[in-house]
């Protein structure tokens, strides 16, 4: 039997979102280039599973015709805001607790504390992962959580359902450890934030906040288009998708002619993959 996928980009964005609230750039003013924060869901083997809940959950499910109900898994690549406040949107869901997880990390551990009363509430069942130690949420799909590198305590996860194989890679810069490069190795499907298209995008961040231009050799911790591609050709992926774009990025026609093709797809929101 042929394996059945299907995987919604709920938002595409970064921290802020696309457009940002009074930015009047040609990106922001593009009804085509809305970036909702980060968050996927991916429909797997009878469950739904929710890679980050982001504060514009909410209208993601409006757009995707999703109920938080039928949500059984939510895996929390890291807490910062952008990606863990959309939470407080399951509460009174559903009366059997669906299951959280997140990263098994003193500073995470201190984190969810304000989150307990979803558990409390018997709303959510908490549960922590360990990088590079395998969940098996089914007889044929496992999660297998991998470290990422975003100057704070941050994951990613391959999903492998029979022989197909789902990378997220989202918030962390290029240089990833051996270990997680090699368990991206030949993976079908990417997805991998896409913060900028060069590094001078990535300086008008600071400039735009009146902030000194950090080292960003040693305190960056997105990825441009280049090094994305660089990654996608050093694990061998199938296809990659970009995800967590800024609005530093061109509108999403622009980005769709300059990079691309059949391998490399310039996600946006509500996209849906098959597989």
């Amino acid at each position: 039997m042929i394996p059945s996928i299907k995987i919604i980009i709920l938002g595409s964005g970064d921290t802020l979102g696309t457009p940002l609230a009074g930015c009047s750039c040609d990106t922001c003013l593009d009804l085509h280039s809305k970036r909702y924060r980060f968050g996927l869901l991916l429909e797997i083997d009878n469950l739904k599973i929710l890679v980050d809940p982001n504060p514009d959950l909410k209208w993601e499910c409006l757009n995707s015709n999703l109920e938080l109900k039928d949500i059984d898994h939510i895996f929390i690549t890291h807490h910062h805001s952008d990606h863990v406040n959309g939470l407080g949107e399951f509460f009174f869901r559903r009366s059997a607790p669906q299951t959280l997880w997140f990263g098994n990390h003193s500073l995470n551990h201190k984190l969810m504390e304000y989150w307990k009363y979803l558990e409390n509430e018997e709303v959510l069942t908490f549960r922590t992962f360990d990088n590079f130690k395998k969940i098996q949420l089914t007889t044929d799909l496992s999660v297998l959580p991998i470290e990422l590198n975003h100057g704070f305590p941050t994951s990613g996860f391959i999903f492998s359902y029979k022989d197909k194989k789902i990378a997220v890679v989202t918030d962390t810069n290029s240089k990833l450890n051996p270990e997680t490069i090699e368990a991206l190795n030949n993976v079908d499907v990417l997805f991998a934030d896409t913060f900028s298209e060069d590094i001078e995008q990535v300086k008008r961040v600071y400039i735009d906040c009146g902030m000194p231009t950090p080292n960003l050799g040693t305190e960056w911790f997105h990825m441009t288009v280049d090094e994305v591609i660089d990654l996608q050709t050093k694990i061998n992926a199938a296809k990659t998708y970009t995800v967590h774009m800024s609005r530093h990025m061109n509108k999403h026609e622009i980005l769709v002619q300059k990079y691309q093709n059949d391998s490399f797809i310039i996600g946006h929101d509500n996209l849906i993959v098959n597989l």
